[in-house]
């Protein structure tokens, strides 16, 4: 009886341990997109400043 119930308690845990590492794994690929967005973001932002950066340089320079 009391291997039975050892052996439920054991197949719940792992159960459970195989969710929350599931859920750990989903959370950190949204991680890591994110991540990867707000890079790509960053990049993005520094080609605008240096596309704005030239056209007042441009501006200056018909004045």
């Amino acid at each position: 009886m009391s291997d039975k119930i050892n052996g439920e308690i054991s197949d719940r845990l792992k159960e459970l341990i195989d969710k929350e590492y599931a859920a750990l794994k989903e959370k950190s690929k949204a991680f890591f997109a994110m991540r990867a967005a707000e890079q790509k973001y960053h990049e993005k932002k520094i080609i605008f400043y240096k596309i704005e950066d030239q056209l007042m340089q441009a501006m200056k320079d018909e004045e």
